[in-house]
């Protein structure tokens, strides 16, 4: 529908868009309320057309009915204007072109008082009176048909046609010019550098710095820049100035520059662990320890630290204070501790081993078991043992002795066993008997089944799973029952089945015995495909899950 229209146009309107959410229902009638005063206008179809006499905004309504007489309502406003105005052409310009190169025409600046689409027609050859037209667009390049001609001046004809056939002509002048006219051909290119960029170094030799300059021509189009130092050069430690020019076939030139920084990594610095050591006299222990930074430029610097390594550490906590310094001066710092302890006597650690350890298993395969086990020493503390098997594992249906060491700084040992026993896995045994039924669309779908699961996990013979929808005449008997869950009163149950007799489905029977039970089936075909799904509380019957 178009929302503005002149007084007197017929005015087009189209209702077919209108949708019945009920995939049943159907709509028989459209009722257009033009509100102009004239009557409303009822038909089956959903396409009609209308004059307005006079100007103004007018809110078209639609109802829509159904067969039963249901309705529903839309709008639309439609401005009536006066009368359809010509359009203005414009072609755009001046236009000053050099021979042989790119000519293009624009009259995209025309334009429709109405607001209507506009058509385009170019006359490029004399009589210009579009007998023939050698353009229909808005952008017309007249390279290819413009090229050849010699310097000077031409006229030409431009015609634009509104959509209700309204046209305005104009006849603009171009010009051609020589290749050497200073004014409208040999221009100089234009450069453009990259902005000024800062790297970090990737080593002692710097970066690699890859950058982009390019240049354009209005005669030769895209030219290629030389800059020094190029692109993808390594450029060292600190700040470079890239000098870039360009030059075009008659000799003009632009030029540029920018600057690249390269800036130097600090080190870094991750001092060692924290030490601890026995006295070896009186005065304490030399101790020795090795700590280095890491520096991208300089790759590994040893760190200057104090006390040094190899010194005499007295029965004490130190600290331990390091810098690392790079090539060009920048540092990183840290530190850590030595600890001193007076001369004792090594004793052996001891050992209890956890209680022994028995547990259900999990799966057939037994069940996975975690343990702590931790021994204790007069000068290490806690030990943690080392335990075969290692907690964590998964240990076999059966009793299993698990052998632990606790080893301290010294070597001594204490050792220690425990066991850990896996009982079988022992299950409930299940039955789903029943019948139900539901009313689908006004048809009745039904279940009817019986399985068991024995305490050992097997599915036990003659059970039977049937399903029958009457609306389509679907008759499903299991053949095979391959797993059934239970989950509190619910039960899921998988299984190979015959559609009327024909074999290569597979289903999926979901049951919920509550108030009301609740059943639900998804068979597949034996590409995956889904045959058939349904789901609904069901309206009598019995399913039973125990």
């Amino acid at each position: 529908v178009p929302t503005i229209a002149g007084t007197g146009d017929a005015v087009a309107f189209d209702g077919s868009g209108s949708v019945h959410n009920d995939p049943f229902g159907e709509i028989v009638s459209y009722s257009w309320d033009f509100q102009d005063g004239s009557a409303v206008q009822t038909d089956p179809s959903p396409n009609v057309s209308h004059a307005f006499g006079a100007l103004g905004t007018y809110n078209v309504l639609l109802t829509v009915a159904d067969q039963n007489g249901i309705t529903a309502a839309a709008s639309c406003p439609v401005q009536i204007i006066a009368g359809n105005r010509p359009p203005l052409a414009n072609a755009g310009g001046p236009y000053n072109f050099c021979v042989a190169s790119s000519m293009v025409l624009n009259a995209s600046a025309s334009s429709d008082p109405e607001g209507g689409a506009l058509s385009f027609a170019w006359d490029l050859t004399a009589p210009l009176n579009f007998s023939s037209v050698d353009g229909n667009t808005a952008v017309f390049d007249v390279t290819g048909a413009l090229s050849s001609r010699a310097p000077g001046s031409y006229q030409i004809g431009l015609r634009v046609t509104d959509d209700r056939s309204l046209t305005h002509t104009v006849f603009p002048t171009i010009n051609i010019w020589a290749a050497d006219n200073p004014t409208y051909c040999n221009t100089a290119p234009v450069l453009t550098v990259s902005p000024n960029l800062t790297m970090m170094a990737t080593s002692a030799a710097g970066a690699q710095v890859s950058y982009t300059a390019t240049a354009t021509d209005p005669q030769e189009g895209s030219l290629t820049p030389v800059c020094t130092p190029a692109s993808n050069a390594t450029f060292p430690i600190g700040t470079t100035v890239v000098s870039c020019t360009v030059t075009d076939a008659h000799g003009l030139t632009d030029s540029g520059e920018f600057s690249v920084t390269v800036v130097n990594n600090a080190p870094t610095f991750i001092p060692p662990a924290n030490l601890i050591t026995s006295a070896t006299t009186a005065a304490g222990a030399a101790v020795s320890f090795t700590a280095a930074g890491s520096d991208v430029e300089d790759g590994t610097i040893l760190a200057v630290c104090a006390p040094a390594s190899g010194a005499t550490f007295p029965i004490a906590t130190t600290t331990v204070n390091c810098t690392v310094t790079d090539s060009g001066g920048l540092t990183a710092t840290g530190s850590f501790t030595v600890t001193v302890n007076a001369i004792v006597t090594n004793t052996p650690p001891t050992f209890t081993p956890p209680a022994n350890i028995t547990t259900p298993a999990t799966s057939a395969s037994g069940a996975t078991v975690s343990f702590t086990a931790v021994g204790h020493d007069a000068q290490d503390g806690a030990i943690a043992a080392v335990c075969v098997p290692p907690s964590g594992s998964t240990f076999a249906v059966a009793t299993t002795t698990v052998n632990c060491t606790v080893t301290d700084s010294g070597g001594l040992t204490a050792t220690g066993s425990f066991t850990v026993t896996v009982t079988p896995l022992a299950l409930a045994p299940i039955s789903v008997t029943g019948g139900s039924f539901f009313l689908h669309d006004g048809y009745q779908e039904k279940v009817q089944l019986s399985v068991a699961v024995s305490s050992e996990g097997m599915i036990t013979g003659g059970n039977s799973v049937k399903y029958y929808y009457t609306r389509t005449r679907m008759n499903l008997a299991s053949t095979q029952i391959q797993s059934v869950v239970v989950t509190g009163h619910t039960a899921t149950l998988t299984g190979l089945a015959t559609i009327n007799g024909v074999a290569g489905y597979t289903f999926t029977l979901t049951i919920t015995d509550g108030a009301p039970d609740v059943f639900g089936i998804v068979v597949r075909r034996a590409d995956g495909s889904v045959y058939y799904s349904y789901s609904q509380a069901a309206s009598g019957g019995d399913l039973i899950i125990h």
